[in-house]
């Protein structure tokens, strides 16, 4: 099975916040090269996803999601998430984890989530994610309800 497509999946995501929530804010995202810490300890990361909006009435830029991407592994981390004041309560996030989940899901890759807050944890346990044997990381499955 081929590797995650990063361009695509930069497109997919910033075309799909564009077209749902462009009003106030524009969306670019970009590929970089770094270290990042994994349940396996600290690996190098060439494939580190990161989705910005810019608002469009000032100079504000928002880092709206962080994806890491180890293809050895076919696994999908996400360690960050924001949602900017102007989208929030409007499942922007919930949404964006869901687009990720059918992306991975059409190149064999699972998903999880990393890095989470106490709050953030229980509402996706209560959503379904599941629990892992890795400390502050859940992974997202089929039945995780995230509409």
């Amino acid at each position: 099975m081929e590797e995650l497509n990063k361009t695509a999946t930069i497109k997919v995501l910033c075309r799909y916040l564009s077209e749902n929530y462009g009003d106030n804010y524009t969306y670019e995202g970009f590929n970089h090269n770094r270290i990042i810490e994994t349940h396996l300890g600290p690996m190098q990361d060439n494939n580190t996803i990161e989705i910005y909006a810019f608002s469009k009435k000032s100079e504000d830029k928002y880092l709206m999601i962080e994806i890491g991407i180890q293809n050895d592994f076919r696994q999908i981390y996400i360690p960050k998430i924001f949602t900017p004041a102007l989208l929030q309560h409007n499942g922007v996030g919930k949404k964006l984890i869901r687009l990720i989940f059918e992306i991975g899901l059409l190149y064999g890759y699972h998903v999880f989530v990393v890095q989470l807050t106490d709050s953030f944890r229980a509402r996706l346990l209560s959503r379904g994610a599941v629990e892992t044997d890795q400390f502050d990381t859940l992974q997202i499955v089929r039945s995780t309800r995230l509409n």
